[in-house]
């Protein structure tokens, strides 16, 4: 009878740090937000005049103006998300006239309502896009900012790219025609059950 009133709260105590200690450790999800992405969404194309002989600027932004939002509530886990990394594959295309000069690209994340294409939204690093190629892979992996994570709590994030270009030239006048086709588009997020 004495060794039972000693072992019970001694299990009891046990079961309660093993909980504690599994709680507080970090849980992973990673949510595919390109299944979650309108069809018509994955894919596209953007275009610009473009001058003969004259030095000039391009601002491009895909898939719109205005980037694209993916509600993604139905696959999120229902915690807090203490961190997330945002994994994105696009293959870029080209199609118009040789053009010298710089294009660079740039990802974009953001809340619902909010402008995707600010500042404090850019994900990743600035890629510079191979103007003697017709396609180019932007591909990373980046952390997301607190900002940012509200958004993945909400369970809602907007997102695009951004392509400009100052000082292009080409030899002809024509239609820069950018193509953009999302191969992954997935959310790493870490949470805990406290």
């Amino acid at each position: 009878m004495r060794l039972r009133t000693f072992t019970t709260p001694l299990a009891a105590a046990v079961a309660v740090v093993v909980l504690a200690a599994c709680a507080a450790a970090p849980i992973t999800h990673t949510v595919d937000l390109k299944a979650q992405m309108a069809e018509e969404s994955t894919a596209g194309t953007v275009t610009a005049p473009i001058v003969a002989g004259e030095a000039g600027a391009v601002d491009l932004r895909l898939p719109d103006e205005d980037g694209d939002c993916i509600d993604f509530a139905d696959v999120a886990p229902g915690a807090t998300v203490r961190a997330a990394q945002l994994h994105w594959v696009v293959d870029a295309t080209y199609d118009g006239p040789d053009l010298t000069g710089k294009l660079q690209a740039r990802a974009f994340a953001a809340g619902a309502g909010d402008e995707v294409f600010h500042p404090s939204h850019t994900v990743g690093p600035v890629f510079t896009l191979n103007l003697d190629k017709t396609a180019t892979r932007l591909a990373g992996t980046a952390d997301l900012n607190p900002t940012q994570l509200a958004a993945i709590n909400d369970r809602e994030v907007c997102w695009g790219v951004e392509v400009w270009g100052e000082d292009l030239a080409a030899h002809e006048d024509g239609i820069a025609a950018i193509g953009y086709e999302v191969r992954e588009l997935r959310l790493r997020v870490t949470f805990s059950v406290v």
